[in-house]
């Protein structure tokens, strides 16, 4: 990793940034970079407000320690909305991962700093199983023999609010967990994460598809998987569907709106061979993962910076589409307009959204993937009908 950051700096004329989340990984390549870059360095964050989603206080921390240049970009939700009204007039393809909002902003930053390229610490969860999903996949493989209704219902209970002001475990992602219950091997990572159950994303096409996922009274899917194996088969959906369908496409969409290049020193090959040949025993102990990338960050920051908990770049996305985005939201997701489209069904989005509006439930990512969906096929539906049509060829006759 030293050698790829080493690369990735000497191989840069201009002076180097780092989008820096306050997270192990990105704090790891911050310090690498500062070592290895000849001129002093900036770090780059996105300040929510929000204790949730907000990880600035550690970013300052490790800027600190390091002695980089911390720039801070404060993110209220009127600048996250405007933001991203202007992600959803502007992209080339439905990419519905909301951070994609708070990454322009920090690449805007950069960019308004002089800084043409920027380290980030992407990869790393992905391939030394770094992502809290892992950790649920090693706990549902322990409760395997328990009925699915029965391990299901108690997450659902977990994700309560009544559940979370009691303080009880895992309340953040009971909902999740919940959801992938019973999901074969290597499946349940994208269950757990369509933000809405089994039934409700069965239904949402037109037409409908058949029920998948959650399903059986008891073990459904595990097989007789070891728990290695288990998670070497959820590890490589996530290489396929999420690091290179969504990760990676979010990082150059958002860097490159604002004219700033990325580069993901975890992701150099020797570094991806490391992670993809080590067994996932090798990468998790104690039910923690990302075991060689924290005893590296205990070396370079120190134990507090490698013992912190995944929190993730997120954006505040529910408050946002009760906020800023709502008047959005209402207006691109009516029944009409949904139903001419002709890709879900009217009844079931409506319901989705007054749930949501209202405050009666948090469907702020499966709501926003309609969102980005609606917005970009009415955006290539009227380029479509504005395109000039060709002339009709003449008919020649061969002789």
């Amino acid at each position: 990793l030293t050698a790829a950051v080493d690369e990735r700096v000497r191989s840069t004329p201009a002076r180097v940034g780092v989008l820096l989340s306050g997270g192990v990984d990105s704090a790891v390549v911050a310090a690498l970079t500062a070592r290895a870059a000849a001129e002093p360095v900036s770090a780059y964050t996105v300040r929510f407000g929000s204790t949730d989603v907000d990880e600035g206080d550690a970013a300052a921390a490790v800027c600190a320690r390091l002695g980089l240049r911390h720039r801070e970009r404060h993110a209220d939700l009127a600048l996250l909305g405007a933001e991203a009204h202007r992600v959803l007039d502007e992209l080339d393809e439905p990419l519905a991962d909301p951070s994609l909002v708070p990454l322009r902003l920090a690449a805007e930053t950069a960019a308004a700093d002089g800084v043409r390229v920027v380290l980030t610490g992407d990869g790393a969860d992905e391939l030394f199983y770094g992502y809290r999903w892992f950790e649920a996949e090693a706990f549902l493989w322990r409760v395997r023999r328990a009925p699915d209704p029965l391990v299901r219902a108690a997450f659902t209970a977990l994700s309560t609010r009544a559940a979370a002001a009691a303080g009880l475990p895992l309340t953040r992602y009971a909902a999740d967990l919940a959801r992938a219950v019973g999901s074969p091997p290597g499946a349940g990572f994208v269950a757990a994460h369509s933000g809405v159950d089994a039934r409700t994303a069965a239904r949402l096409p037109v037409p409908p598809q058949p029920l998948a996922g959650p399903t059986g009274a008891g073990g459904a899917g595990t097989g007789t998987a070891s728990l290695d194996e288990r998670l070497a088969l959820s590890r490589a959906q996530v290489l396929r569907l999420f690091l290179g369908d969504t990760v990676l496409t979010k990082l150059d969409r958002g860097t490159t709106a604002h004219g700033v290049e990325a580069r993901s020193p975890f992701l150099a090959d020797a570094v991806w061979r490391l992670g993809t040949g080590a067994a996932p025993s090798a990468c998790m102990v104690g039910g923690r993962g990302k075991v060689p990338v924290r005893a590296l960050a205990a070396r370079l920051l120190g134990g507090e910076v490698a013992g912190r908990q995944k929190v993730g770049f997120r954006a505040p996305l529910a408050a946002m589409l009760r906020g800023p985005l709502r008047e959005r939201l209402l207006d691109t997701l009516t029944p009409a307009r949904v139903a001419a489209a002709g890709a879900w069904d009217p009844v079931l989005v409506r319901g989705l959204v007054q749930a949501h509006v209202s405050g009666r439930a948090d469907h702020a990512q499966v709501l926003w993937t309609l969102l980005v969906h609606a917005a970009w096929a009415e955006r290539v539906a009227a380029a479509r009908a504005t395109r000039p049509r060709p002339a009709p060829e003449s008919v020649g006759v061969v002789r």
